[in-house]
């Protein structure tokens, strides 16, 4: 994956990357995003998109199609949409960076 260079930069300390283009601020995440926001769990009993960790990758791929009864999947998952980042919360799979932008 490649990014468009900028044509400015300035020096950052305190971080993990030492230099923003010029116009760029940091701001802390719970700025900028919702965190684990309150779900609206949905009542349907319909079939609903399950996905597993082990259907998540490090290369912020993921697999789709696992469809589940809402009934029969644990109050505790966490719901999410289209547009939604989604991160692991589970150490080894945060340790491995699993995550994904749900953008389809």
């Amino acid at each position: 994956m490649s990014f468009p260079m900028h044509s400015a930069y300035k020096e950052v300390s305190g971080g993990w990357f030492s230099e923003l283009p010029m116009h760029w601020d940091v701001k802390k995440l719970k700025h900028v995003a919702l965190i684990n926001p309150s779900n609206d769990k949905s009542t349907s009993n319909e079939g609903v998109t399950f996905l597993p960790m082990e259907a998540d990758s490090e290369t912020g791929e993921y697999e789709v199609g696992r469809i589940s009864k809402r009934e029969t999947l644990p109050d505790s998952l966490t719901e999410f949409k289209k547009g939604d980042v989604i991160l692991a919360k589970i150490t080894p799979c945060f340790e491995n960076g699993k995550g994904a932008h749900l953008a389809n």
